[in-house]
């Protein structure tokens, strides 16, 4: 006679499908992972860029107005004539010209007075060391407007206006620039 029932499998282990299924499941993850990790690293890196970038500009456009600040007469538009901002030495070595003139578009050439680059990234990056690991360049450009109003008839100077701007270079990083901005008064 047979039985009323069938024999049942062994339900204490995982069928050979189940795993085959597990394994392809835990494969997609680890791809998926390890795609969006390049991803961050490289969001990572373009953030940093930027920081420093962005450190570099308000570093440049504070000593600028520090200068304006530290001459006794006013310089641009004094009135009714130009009289010379003159220029000063910047803490990286940079002659840093104080007339209007200037532009933060890394398009054409860097003008001098108005352009620098550093170096960032530890003492063993000087001189041509930027292909090294660890060291990173910025090109820095500024702008320097004095803009006038004229009030009763008479042409009053506003306060000088600074825009820095800063973008890394070399190395393969080259992202969008920042820009910061400032005025003297």
């Amino acid at each position: 006679m047979l039985p009323n029932r069938l024999p049942r499998p062994n339900a204490d282990g995982f069928t050979l499908l189940e795993t085959i299924f597990a394994l392809f499941v835990l494969c997609v993850a680890i791809a998926f992972l390890a795609g969006t990790m390049g991803t961050t690293i490289r969001a990572d890196a373009n953030t940093q860029a930027q920081n420093a970038g962005r450190f570099l500009a308000n570093q440049e456009a504070e000593q600028i107005v520090r200068a304006f600040r530290a001459f006794r007469t006013p310089c641009g538009i004094n009135f009714t004539s130009q009289s010379p901002c003159g220029a000063f030495t910047d803490q990286n070595g940079t002659t840093v010209n104080l007339a209007d003139g200037g532009t933060t578009s890394f398009t054409g050439s860097a003008q001098s007075g108005y352009s620098e680059t550093v170096i960032l990234g530890g003492s063993g990056c000087t001189g041509g060391a930027i292909t090294k690991a660890g060291c990173q360049e910025y090109q820095l450009r500024w702008k320097i407007l004095t803009p006038t109003e004229t009030i009763n008839g008479v042409l009053m100077q506003m306060p000088h206006q600074i825009t820095v701007a800063a973008r890394a270079a070399g190395g393969g990083m080259n992202f969008a620039p920042v820009s910061v901005y400032a005025a003297t008064q």
